[in-house]
């Protein structure tokens, strides 16, 4: 049982840290300098759980350059997990404005110029993975002091 509270209160730590990290990103991401990307490729991800069932994913890869350096991103937006859904036409949709050779603008961080994201600002998914972590580290900690006998 020591071991097991030990793993979610561990667990719960690095995804809070992850989650706030995730946070601060989206939140500073607002204000980031705006450039223009290329699209590269984009692609709908498959996934299939035995017990889950299917989900879908998108992939989109883009490249920018800054300072006469070039870099490529992949992220859509800070949200804490991938945006996936169990609607492919919904993929489908998401993702037409994302064709190879498309023009988008992207925030890059002004800081890191290899952190980008196409749409800026905070996710509702960054608060659920937040919220995960509280409860691991409720659960693991509560665990460790005895509370939940």
């Amino acid at each position: 049982m020591t071991v097991l509270c030990v793993a979610l209160l561990v667990g719960g730590v690095v995804l809070l840290g992850y989650g706030l990290l995730e946070l601060k990103r989206a939140t500073d991401s607002l204000h980031w300098p705006m450039l223009t990307a290329q699209v590269v490729a984009s692609a709908i991800e498959q996934d299939h759980a035995p017990h889950a069932g299917t989900s879908y994913a998108p992939v989109v890869r883009y490249t920018y350059e800054r300072e006469g350096v070039s870099y490529e991103g992949k992220r859509i937006m800070f949200s804490g997990e991938e945006l996936t859904t169990r609607s492919r036409e919904d993929e489908e949709r998401f993702i037409s404005q994302f064709e190879a050779g498309a023009r988008i603008t992207v925030r890059v961080s002004p800081s890191n110029p290899r952190i980008s994201v196409v749409e800026p600002g905070v996710d509702r998914r960054v608060w659920i993975t937040l919220f995960v972590s509280a409860m691991l580290i409720i659960m693991g900690g509560g665990g460790l002091l005895g509370i939940w006998k």
